[in-house]
């Protein structure tokens, strides 16, 4: 992830300046191939107390999120955070704590969905009112493979979550409850596939199916049913240039919604203004999978809490 971050920072014009990396892997820094003004920095503090950075952009494994963007906005520094910001509330709250003490949303996270060009289309679909109230939808989230080591937290606070985060910001709703259902387990002890059932405070009830094991690709699949028609991704696949079928990796289906993420992020800062996705929204989406990781270990419908 570090390194379409890299890639599309050093793409960007001459309005900035990428200053240097930090990764505790030398092979991985060397294996970048980085420009010989950029530095490279043995550990974090050292970087975090560069006075020329003013943007850290973390991506870090999602267990280290927390202290990686606390450490820089102790330093006072902006933030650009993969997802999940943080995989737990009392995380969250440390968080959103140094924001209020800079007087300011310091942190933008990257939910790059927002930024993808079909689920854009999808979005002005549903915000023209084209269809009329939404009752429901059917979400999918598939892909090849995940590490050995991904667990069923994960597939909530990794997987999920972009579907949590996703249906917020497409319906204009809040997430209520949510039921998990799934049996059958891997060999590494995952449950997959597994089924969710989400209701909102609009009403909605939508359903997600994840198979994140299937060995056949990236498919990421979104149709909202309205009382006057339906919306699906594959209806912007024409205009918009992206395939419908199953890519190879995320990293295919989503590289330009990457790009334009973090250069909104870039914008935003060079004009002093934050039209991201804020830790506070990051809290709601946060909320859900919490509320889903109980939801899987109960086998009961769960009612989503924030704080």
């Amino acid at each position: 992830m570090g390194r379409i971050h890299l890639r599309n920072l050093l793409a960007r014009p001459a309005d900035i300046r990428v200053v240097g990396v930090c990764d505790p892997r030398p092979d991985q820094i060397a294996a970048i191939g980085l420009p010989a003004e950029v530095a490279v920095f043995p550990d974090s503090r050292e970087l975090l107390g560069h006075p020329e950075i003013g943007l850290v952009v973390v991506a870090s494994p999602a267990s280290l999120h927390s202290s990686d963007v606390v450490s820089a906005l102790e330093a006072g520094k902006l933030v650009y955070c993969e997802k999940p910001l943080v995989t737990s509330m009392e995380d969250h709250r440390r968080i959103t704590a140094l924001e209020t003490h800079h007087g300011r949303a310091m942190v933008w996270v990257g939910f790059m969905r927002r930024f993808d060009p079909a689920f854009q289309a999808l979005k002005a679909d549903l915000d023209s009112g084209a269809i009329g109230p939404i009752s429901h939808g059917i979400l999918s989230h598939r892909n090849p493979s995940v590490p050995e080591s991904f667990t069923d937290a994960d597939y909530m606070l990794e997987t999920f979550i972009h579907e949590f985060d996703a249906l917020r910001w497409l319906l204009d709703v809040e997430i209520e409850t949510i039921t998990v259902g799934g049996k059958r387990r891997t060999n590494s002890g995952l449950m997959d596939p597994q089924f969710v059932t989400l209701t909102t405070n609009g009403g909605q009830r939508v359903m997600i199916d994840g198979h994140i094991t299937n060995g056949y690709g990236y498919d990421i699949r979104c149709e909202l049913v309205g009382e006057r028609g339906s919306r699906s991704l594959v209806d912007y696949a024409e205009e918009t240039g992206i395939s419908a079928a199953p890519h190879a990796t995320w990293a295919t289906r989503f590289s330009g919604a990457y790009r334009t993420a973090i250069d909104a992020c870039i914008d935003d800062v060079l004009a002093q203004r934050h039209t991201g996705v804020t830790s506070r929204e990051a809290e709601r989406a946060l909320a859900v999978a919490l509320s889903g990781i109980e939801a899987q270990r109960t086998g009961r419908t769960v009612s989503v809490g924030v704080g």
